[in-house]
C-alpha cells in the first residue's frame, strides 16, 4: 500500500477525512502486530464521521495478524491512556481521533503500554513494506469497560472533603469529555453546570481547542452569570483542559501546572516537574519554592513525558493544557488534573481568582503566530539581532533568549504550517508589548 507521508505528523497521524483512510488504519493494525510484536491491543474511537469505519479497519488489521483487541468503543483519550497502561497484558493502544481539529479531519494515535507515544515518523516506518500474510488463527475481540476503575484511580488518595457547596461550569464543546467526566461528577457529588455535553464532531457551538480564547467566551459568560467557583473547558478528545476563574478570566496552562506542582511536591519533594520552554517564570519559581526541580522540555505530547521519565520527574505539562502524571504513566489524565485542582482550591479557602493572582505577576503575550516564508532564515535573523544582548540562549526548541530577569522570548517553528510561534514575557506589560512589536516587525 502507498500512503501520503503528509498525514504522518510529529506526534501521530492527522489529516483530512479523505486522507486518513481505512487502508491507513488497516496498515497500522497490521504494523503494530507484525513489527511491534503487539499481542494485545486496546482500541478506542471518537465520534467523528469516519471513526467507526477506521476503528473496524484497525481491528481487522490487528486480528488478521493474530493479535487480540480490547475494544473501548466510543471513548476519549484520557480513558484510552489509562486503559492502555493499566490493563493487564496490554502491549499498546490505538486511538482514532483528530483531537481538537475541525470536523473535516481525523487521525490515529498510538501509545505503548509504558506510556511512550509512537511518533509520526515511527508510524510511517510501521506501514512500509508490510507483510500482510494473515495468521493461521485470527485474534479475538472483547469489549472493555474500564470507566469505573479509571474514575476510582483518579480520586484515590486525595482528600476532597465536602464538595457540596462548590459550583463549577464544564464546557465539553461537544467533544468526548462526557464519557468520563459525567461519571466523575456523580462520584464527587459536585454541582456542575454543563455546556454542550452532546457528542457532535461538527462542533456547532465553538471550536474544539480550549487554548483559543474565542472558544472560552461561553464558558466565561456562564461562570460569571451563575456565580460559579470556576469553569473548565475541554478539547475534542479530552486530553486537554483549560480553566477560567470566578471572574471569567482564563488561567494559563503554566499557572495550572504550578498549582498542581505545589500540591504534589508537598507529598513528594525534591522530584522534578517537566515544563516546556515556552512556559513563564512563575511556574518555575513555584516549583523551586516547593522544593522541586525544574526539568526543561521541548513542546510536545511526546517530549514532556520523555523529559520527565528521564529526569526523576513526577509531573509534566504544557501551556496548551496537557497535564501528565507519573501515577498515570506520564500520560494525560484530565479527570485526575481536575480532582487535584479541586483539592487545592478547596484547601486554600480562597476564591479561584485570589488563588492564582500571585502567579500573574509577569506580563505574557501568549502565543503569537506569524506567517512567514523561510522559517529557518527568519529564526536566524532574529537570533543574530538579539544573541549578544541576551544573558542566556537556548536552542532546545527553536530559540529562547533570556535578558536577565527583565524579559525573555521564544521563537519556534510550527511542524505543520508556514508559521513561527512567538511568546514574550516581561516584568511589565509595556516592555512586553514593545518587544512583541519589535520582534514581529523584524520577522516581516
Amino acid at each position: 500500500m502507498e500512503f501520503s507521508k503528509e498525514i504522518f505528523k510529529t506526534y501521530d497521524i492527522r489529516g483530512l477525512l479523505e486522507e486518513v483512510t481505512e487502508e491507513v488504519a488497516y496498515a497500522i493494525g497490521v504494523g503494530v502486530v507484525t513489527k511491534l510484536k503487539a499481542k494485545n491491543v486496546v482500541i478506542g474511537r471518537d465520534v467523528r464521521k469516519t471513526s467507526p469505519e477506521l476503528l473496524k479497519a484497525v481491528i481487522k488489521g490487528v486480528t488478521d495478524m493474530g493479535g487480540n483487541v480490547l475494544d473501548l468503543g466510543l471513548t476519549n483519550t484520557s480513558v484510552w491512556n489509562y486503559a492502555t497502561s493499566f490493563t493487564e497484558g496490554v502491549d499498546l493502544g490505538i486511538m482514532i481521533t483528530a483531537s481538537h481539529n475541525p470536523a473535516e479531519y481525523n487521525g490515529i494515535k498510538v501509545n505503548l503500554s509504558s506510556g511512550q507515544s509512537v511518533s509520526g515518523d515511527e508510524l510511517w516506518e510501521l506501514v512500509q513494506d508490510l507483510n500482510e500474510s494473515q495468521a493461521d488463527e485470527k485474534g479475538s475481540v472483547q469489549e472493555l469497560d474500564i470507566i469505573d476503575k479509571y474514575i476510582d484511580a483518579c480520586v484515590e488518595g486525595i482528600d476532597l472533603g465536602d464538595l457540596s457547596k462548590i459550583k463549577i461550569v464544564f464546557d465539553y464543546g461537544n467533544g468526548m469529555g462526557a464519557v468520563s467526566l459525567q461519571p466523575l461528577i456523580k462520584k464527587l457529588g459536585i454541582d456542575v453546570i454543563e455546556l454542550y455535553p452532546e457528542f457532535d464532531a461538527t462542533f456547532p457551538n465553538h471550536g474544539a481547542d480550549p487554548s483559543v480564547e474565542a472558544n472560552l467566551l461561553d464558558l466565561k459568560r456562564s461562570v460569571v452569570e451563575n456565580g460559579a467557583d470556576f469553569g473548565a473547558a475541554f478539547d475534542g478528545d479530552l486530553d486537554r483542559v483549560m480553566l477560567v476563574d470566578n471572574k471569567g478570566n482564563a488561567i494559563s496552562g503554566d499557572i495550572f501546572l504550578a498549582l498542581l506542582a505545589k500540591d504534589i511536591l508537598k507529598h513528594d519533594p525534591e522530584k522534578g516537574v517537566a515544563v516546556t520552554v515556552n512556559m513563564g517564570w512563575a511556574v518555575r519559581e513555584a516549583i523551586v519554592e516547593a522544593g522541586g526541580k525544574v526539568i526543561e522540555s521541548p513542546v510536545g505530547r511526546s517530549s514532556v513525558p520523555k523529559a520527565a521519565m528521564e529526569n526523576d520527574g513526577i509531573l509534566g505539562g504544557e501551556v496548551s493544557g496537557h497535564f501528565m502524571f507519573k501515577d498515570f504513566a506520564f500520560r494525560e489524565s484530565v479527570e485526575h488534573a481536575l480532582v487535584r485542582m479541586l483539592s487545592v482550591y478547596k484547601g486554600s479557602g480562597k476564591t479561584m481568582s485570589d488563588l492564582v493572582e500571585p502567579m500573574r505577576k509577569y506580563a505574557n503575550s501568549g502565543e503569537v503566530n506569524v506567517e512567514v516564508g523561510n522559517k529557518d532564515e527568519i529564526i536566524n535573523r532574529v537570533l543574530e539581532k538579539y544573541k549578544d544582548q541576551a544573558s542566556e540562549v537556548s536552542k532546545l526548541d527553536g530559540i529562547k533568549l533570556i535578558f536577565d530577569h527583565d524579559w525573555w522570548f521564544i521563537l519556534r517553528a510550527s511542524n505543520t504550517e508556514p508559521v513561527l510561534r512567538l511568546t514574550v514575557e516581561a516584568k511589565t506589560k509595556e516592555v512586553m508589548d514593545e518587544k512583541v512589536a519589535e520582534i514581529t516587525a523584524l520577522m516581516k
